[in-house]
């Protein structure tokens, strides 16, 4: 994926949508914003807020291959910590859930009250992504070895 750095490098600043894995690399080796970091706990977000942040994230993925039980952190990571209520982490994934589906249903409102300009996919880590879930325009950017770049089209 260093080709990847390289070509995001030569491009101004954007806000990025990828996987989970991907951003964390994006943000830790870019100049681009990317629309969720573990870190957005950090500042006043709304739950409800995170929570569709967390959602874009699996937008190109079918709702039935989610499987938002296995991610310890969505949008309590640290009160899950600290509070290890199993009524809390259900909480957290019945919230997750009601979003994503607000996010399936409309993802193009989503994807510009976020300002997504670039969507990143990690083709090998991630070949059941399906980009036209994303109800967007796009263009490819560039493709590299196992990803690929896209613009939305506004």
């Amino acid at each position: 994926m260093s080709d990847l750095l390289s070509t995001l490098d030569e491009i101004p600043r954007a806000r990025i949508l990828s996987d989970r894995n991907t951003l964390s690399l994006i943000t830790s080796h870019t100049h681009h914003d990317v629309v969720y970091s573990i870190y957005l706990k950090n500042i006043l977000l709304s739950h409800k807020e995170n929570a569709q942040r967390v959602c874009l994230t699996y937008l190109p993925l079918d709702p039935n291959l989610r499987n938002l039980e296995a991610s310890r952190n969505l949008v309590y990571a640290d009160a899950l910590g600290a509070f290890p209520d199993p009524k809390v982490r259900e909480e957290e994934l019945e919230l997750v859930r009601n979003e994503c589906a607000q996010v399936d249903k409309e993802p193009n409102k989503f994807l510009t009250q976020y300002g997504i300009d670039l969507v990143v996919w990690d083709e090998k880590s991630n070949p059941e992504w399906d980009l036209n879930r994303l109800k967007s325009e796009l263009q490819i950017m560039e493709r590299g070895e196992g990803w690929s770049a896209w613009r939305l089209k506004r």
